[in-house]
């Protein structure tokens, strides 16, 4: 079987897969980078409040300065509504009207989904499962043979805990009691780890190094990362070092 890994705009990595029990932990970055440009100072916040807080300039003192317009809203799959707030920094002498990353989330959030139905669609004894995070990371859902939905990936907001969803995706791979089996991650991100705040690319680094150890293989898909950046060289050290091609571009 051939699985191809794709995300719209982005380079496909494949992969061939002999007829056994395959599972799939997709690991999805829903940090607010995702969904607002950082690069500009916009940022991700839950209440229209918290954004529009954000989109001001504060004297010493804390006292508001300069207001630089009203945050951007975003209503997620989830039903969930984020803020982007106004932001600060020029691009080509102006400062853009809004900071909402639309296309970048929805981008990923799409080649996701695309890529749980094929996978299911051409490989029968294949399972999946989701693992989200930001600042914190979600539960691993049930193991499925149904693709996964826009929905299954919730909201984009807060940091990078880009360690502690490995951890919680291997333990999930780990459950599996099949010693025959392919056991798969597949991490979708943009940005460096931010979490925990003590060396948290080496936890990541670790978690993945752990999760290798124990026979899983580790797709890396860098999402708009910067060549050489230190986003890039992340997604490149945790995944598999057998890989020809693991997605950061």
């Amino acid at each position: 079987y051939k699985v191809e890994f794709k995300v719209r705009g982005k380079k496909t990595s494949e992969t061939t897969i002999t007829k056994k029990n395959v599972y799939v932990v997709v690991v999805l970055d829903k940090s607010g980078s995702m969904i607002c440009d950082s690069t500009i100072d916009s940022y991700a916040y839950s209440t229209y409040n918290e954004a529009k807080e954000a989109s001001y300039d504060y004297d010493w003192w804390g006292n508001r300065t300069y207001f630089y317009g009203e945050p951007t809203s975003y209503k997620a799959a989830d039903n969930s509504t984020i803020y982007c707030s106004h932001p600060k920094k020029e691009v080509n002498g102006s400062i853009p009207a809004s900071g909402l990353l639309k296309n970048k989330w929805e981008s990923a959030v799409n080649g996701a989904v695309n890529f749980s139905s094929t996978l299911l669609q051409k490989i029968d004894t294949a399972k999946v499962s989701v693992v989200t995070f930001a600042s914190d990371s979600s539960s691993a859902s049930a193991w499925s043979t149904q693709a996964l939905t826009a929905s299954s990936f919730g909201h984009p907001v807060g940091a990078t805990n880009l360690s502690g969803a490995i951890d919680v995706a291997q333990n999930k791979l780990a459950s599996v009691n099949d010693s025959t089996a392919d056991k798969i991650m597949v991490i979708i991100g943009d940005g460096a780890p931010t979490v925990p705040s003590n060396r948290p690319v080496n936890a990541a680094y670790n978690a993945a190094t752990n999760a290798k150890n124990a026979g899983t293989k580790i797709y890396s898909i860098g999402y708009e990362v910067a060549s050489g950046s230190e986003a890039e060289n992340v997604l490149k050290e945790i995944a598999n070092d057998d890989v020809v091609n693991n997605g950061v571009v």
